[in-house]
């Protein structure tokens, strides 16, 4: 078991990923549950179209999660949705589903409970070793301050299992939204400033993002994976390969 290493930061700065190639794709997997379907997809698709170099591919689904696999497993649901698909990159948004117990092998494991966060922290790491399997770079997106102070308190062990195993590995990638879309303690907002003007920032269920909440989320993704290679960053042995 990973120790928990505290709360995960407000703002989170993309490290640097090799830029995609002239006339070359970047395949970008948009995974989770309701949390990638709900206001940050949509908003993702709307505006990747904007950046000729990314293709992205919508592999979620809302009410999903990794505390009931009896329900929807995605050890065995995720490959089968990407088929022949193989991502460079993986941004994932799940869990809004997890804060409450579970039931395995007849066992009963409190929410909160030693036992219950072990557990848990083993289902994030096989499902982090899944997205990473065939070499995709992981943007795990951390999940947004909640209205409800309860489920908030829920929702913030989450966070904080999540943000440990994710800095536990190489290869995985840490993006906070609470300072994005949170006040300035990285607590629930309802509105905010969206390029210059007030806007709504989550949904009327305190949930989810609103599609101009996910943009103040999806402004510094897009142009990061988006990023083009410059003809000096290319070998010249490939180079010559284009040469006339």
């Amino acid at each position: 078991m990973q120790p928990l290493v505290g709360d995960p930061p407000l703002l989170s700065v993309l490290p640097k990923i090799p830029g995609v190639r002239p006339g070359r794709t970047r395949t970008v997997a948009l995974v989770g549950d309701s949390m990638m379907a709900v206001g940050l997809s949509s908003t993702l698709l709307r505006e990747s179209p904007k950046y000729e170099d990314l293709e992205l591919v919508k592999v979620f689904k809302s009410g999903s999660g990794l505390a009931r696999p009896e329900v929807f497993d995605w050890q065995t649901e995720y490959p089968a949705m990407l088929g022949a698909v193989r991502p460079d990159v993986v941004l994932v948004a799940i869990g809004a589903n997890d804060g409450q117990g579970f039931v395995e092998d007849g066992v009963t494991y409190e929410f909160g409970s030693a036992e219950w966060v072990a557990m848990y922290e083993r289902r994030v790491e096989a499902f982090l070793a899944l997205l990473e399997a065939g070499g995709a770079t992981v943007v795990w997106v951390e999940l947004p301050p909640m209205e409800s102070d309860a489920y908030d308190a829920r929702i913030a062990l989450i966070n904080r299992i999540d943000y440990a195993v994710v800095k536990s590995s190489r290869k995985a990638v840490w993006y906070s939204t609470a300072g994005l879309v949170g006040d300035a303690d990285g607590q629930f907002k309802a509105y905010g400033e969206v390029y210059g003007t007030m806007a709504r920032l989550r949904k009327q269920d305190g949930i989810h993002l609103s599609d101009d909440g996910a943009v103040l989320v999806a402004a510094k993704l897009l142009p990061w994976l988006a990023s083009q290679q410059s003809s000096a960053q290319i070998p010249s042995r490939v180079r010559k390969v284009a040469e006339p």
